[in-house]
């Protein structure tokens, strides 16, 4: 019986230690997604986030970041800033890894971020939503790069700083730079 009063108290401690780096996890987790938002939102000239981050209260936002965080790297991969290499690697992304990414995001948060006011400010601002899944936002993201060489080149400056910056955790400093080049560009 004792035995059996050891285990179960040894159980409840390691639930508990489970719990609490779980806990921690998570808050960690939304910190940086928050950081993310942030920088996108300074990037763009929309000013502080307000309801997003009471969207962030899931373990799937990490698909937020591996969205953008993938993209950023295939991007800043890419051999040269030609039409062909530019459109492909953009597209290949978007519509495999990138759709991967964006659909580990629970439905719930999609819903919660495109109904915030955070989100109607920033398309009020930059004329598209905060989605990954916004399909007018690829059109003319996509769309614009196809005309302009000086854009293609400054896409993967940014997209490679963004890498950087994702490599170093500064997830702010990854949000401004892709809005700082995104909202010129859309």
């Amino acid at each position: 019986c004792h035995f059996n009063k050891i285990n179960i108290s040894h159980m409840k401690l390691v639930f508990l230690a489970l719990l609490l780096i779980s806990t921690t996890v998570l808050a960690d987790l939304q910190q940086d997604v928050t950081d993310w938002y942030s920088g996108m939102f300074a990037g763009a000239g929309v000013g502080d986030l307000t309801d997003i981050p009471a969207c962030l209260n899931d373990p799937t936002i990490g698909g937020i970041l591996d969205f953008y965080e993938g993209w950023a790297s295939a991007v800043a991969d890419m051999p040269n800033t030609d039409l062909t290499t530019v459109l492909k690697t953009t597209n290949n992304y978007i519509s495999g890894d990138g759709k991967t990414n964006a659909n580990s995001v629970s439905q719930s948060v999609w819903d919660c971020i495109d109904n915030s006011q955070d989100d109607s400010r920033f398309q009020k601002k930059v004329g598209v939503t905060l989605s990954p899944n916004d399909m007018k936002a690829k059109a003319v993201f996509i769309g614009a790069l196809t005309f302009s060489s000086n854009d293609r080149t400054k896409y993967k400056e940014a997209f490679t700083t963004m890498d950087e910056d994702f490599t170093a955790e500064e997830y702010y400093n990854a949000g401004n730079a892709y809005t700082s080049f995104a909202s010129n560009l859309l």
